[in-house]
């Protein structure tokens, strides 16, 4: 695996190697990388001197706008239902003066985690189970202020760890895959995914003080 912590996103790692490479992406694929990096760094406020050299690499015969109307279309119909359900079966706890959310969904947990955040919460972790792959994945988030104390990506490593699997990320977002044991019951894996995490995220958050 490859991990650059000074990147802002996937797709800018991705475009940087490419551009070592000196491979020039076809058009589509261009535009697919700049949506990735506007969506991650929030609209460039994330972005580093490093980002807006790669924009200025791969933009070439695309107009901005474009990339900015792609970014602006209505959610569908299963990522708004997704949403909704991880604000209904959200648990809501206090850690350190911290606001934790805790849901699961069926997919779209990335988006959910970032919403979960975007409504009020400090930090957030949305667990999927996808029982017909054999597949626990887990996304979550957390503000930038908080992410001056804990590192998302960090805990999504431990967290993958216990759980026999793979994870990873930046500071304020990060994931992970690990299997899925069908001996248990689904909703019995979600609740144990979940206290994992949030008692993770107390260890590293009571580590930093």
């Amino acid at each position: 695996s490859i991990v650059d912590e000074g990147a802002t996103s996937t797709c800018e790692i991705v475009s940087e190697i490419l551009k070592k490479m000196n491979i020039y992406p076809p058009k589509g694929i261009r535009i697919a990388l700049l949506c990735g990096i506007l969506y991650d760094t929030k609209h460039l406020k994330l972005a580093k001197e490093e980002t807006f050299q790669i924009i200025a690499w791969l933009i070439r015969d695309i107009n901005f706008q474009r990339i900015l109307y792609l970014l602006t279309q209505d959610m569908d119909e299963s990522k708004r239902m997704a949403h909704l359900k991880a604000c209904n079966r959200m648990e809501l706890r206090e850690f350190g003066g911290y606001v934790v959310a805790l849901s699961n969904v069926s997919s779209h947990e990335a988006s959910c985690a970032k919403t979960l955040v975007s409504i009020g919460a400090d930090i957030s972790f949305v667990v999927a189970i996808r029982k017909k792959n054999r597949e626990i994945r887990v996304s979550g988030r957390c503000r930038k202020v908080l992410s001056k104390r804990i590192h998302m990506g960090e805990i999504m490593e431990e967290v993958a760890k216990r759980l026999e699997g793979e994870g990873g990320g930046h500071r304020e977002a990060a994931g992970l895959n690990a299997q899925y044991d069908k001996g248990k019951s689904k909703d019995e894996v979600i609740r144990e995914v979940l206290d994992l995490c949030y008692n993770i995220f107390k260890e590293k958050l009571h580590s930093s003080n």
